[in-house]
């Protein structure tokens, strides 16, 4: 079994970026929000994937905790913006949302 290389200072990030102030924060929380659900569609994939590449069967119980478990890291992932998505999101429709025209 391959081990994965520990992820270098430079490539993580260093911190969650400042929470925009009033009414962009409801949008912030909503890329947030979309980078959760992403990252919750990933992991359930991967371990879909992988169970079936291995031909193993996985009991109701372990199903239950293991889909928990997703769940919790998919939170964890979106909160702190690891994969970028929610802020590249909030970043697109943010300067969308500058340039549109209101009548």
């Amino acid at each position: 079994m391959s081990t994965l290389a520990p992820m270098s200072r430079e490539a993580a990030p260093t911190s969650a970026p400042a929470r925009p102030a009033g009414s962009d924060a409801r949008l912030h929380q909503a890329a947030r929000g979309m980078e959760t659900l992403f990252a919750s569609m990933l992991l359930r994939q991967m371990h879909s994937s992988a169970a079936a590449a291995m031909g193993a069967e996985e009991s109701s119980a372990a199903g239950t905790y293991r889909e928990m478990l997703d769940d919790a890291l998919a939170g964890a992932i979106g909160r702190s913006g690891a994969l970028g998505i929610g802020d590249t999101l909030y970043r697109s429709l943010s300067s969308a949302a500058v340039h549109e025209v209101k009548p």
